[in-house]
């Protein structure tokens, strides 16, 4: 199983990077090395086809392709993407969720768990409880 994923260029240029990786995270640990501009994961959906969604979606986007793998960001890339699933942080930063694999920005909330006040973050697709001491399921 591995990821589609959507690395945004930040400074100007309005570009993002569609590809596929088993983990997205390493993936722009490498791409930020040989980069002049700052980059982000934006967007990123779990597959177990990625490397032929990501072959569709280039083939869809075609006249946005700017370089290689690198498309201008406009509405209709967006919601091209959204079609095939993937799941843009647009709500701040975004977590996958360890539970349910869903890549969102998750509800974060101060819960008073054994007298202490922390920060705690809930999943707003199966309700998954992350804590950085404590993990558990939601039960309400």
């Amino acid at each position: 199983m591995s990821y589609v994923y959507v690395i945004q260029a930040m400074e100007g240029v309005g570009r993002v990077k569609i590809g596929s990786s088993v983990n997205p995270e390493m993936r722009l640990r490498e791409l930020r090395t040989g980069s002049p501009v700052q980059l982000r994961i934006i967007g990123r959906v779990k597959r177990d086809d990625a490397r032929a969604a990501e072959r569709v979606i280039h083939a869809e986007l075609i006249e946005y392709r700017r370089h290689l793998e690198w498309f201008e960001f406009t509405d209709m890339v967006k919601a091209k993407l959204l079609k095939h699933g993937v799941v843009f942080d647009s709500d701040g930063p975004a977590k996958v969720c360890k539970r349910c694999h869903v890549l969102q920005a998750l509800t974060e909330y101060r819960r008073n768990l054994q007298t202490k006040d922390q920060l705690t973050h809930v999943c707003r697709s199966c309700t998954y409880l992350e804590h950085p001491a404590v993990r558990f399921r939601n039960r309400a």
